[in-house]
């Protein structure tokens, strides 16, 4: 969710860090959102996706299966 208004950038990088996709970048409003993750084109495995906003960066991972 985004706490306070600003520009919004999540984006998810393979395991050798390179990013594969960016899911969104726009300036949002405080609130709860979602996006489609397209990730048809993709292999299986370890992801990392970090969210970015104005004024701060959350970090996880995530396990790909086909």
């Amino acid at each position: 969710s985004v706490m306070e208004k600003g520009l919004v950038k999540p984006e998810v990088y393979d395991r050798l860090g390179r990013r594969v996709r960016t899911l969104v970048s726009e300036y949002l409003e405080p609130g709860s959102y979602s996006v489609i993750f397209d990730a048809e084109a993709l292999p299986s495995g370890v992801y990392r996706y970090i969210l970015r906003t104005t004024n701060m960066s959350r970090e996880r991972m995530m396990l790909l299966v086909k």
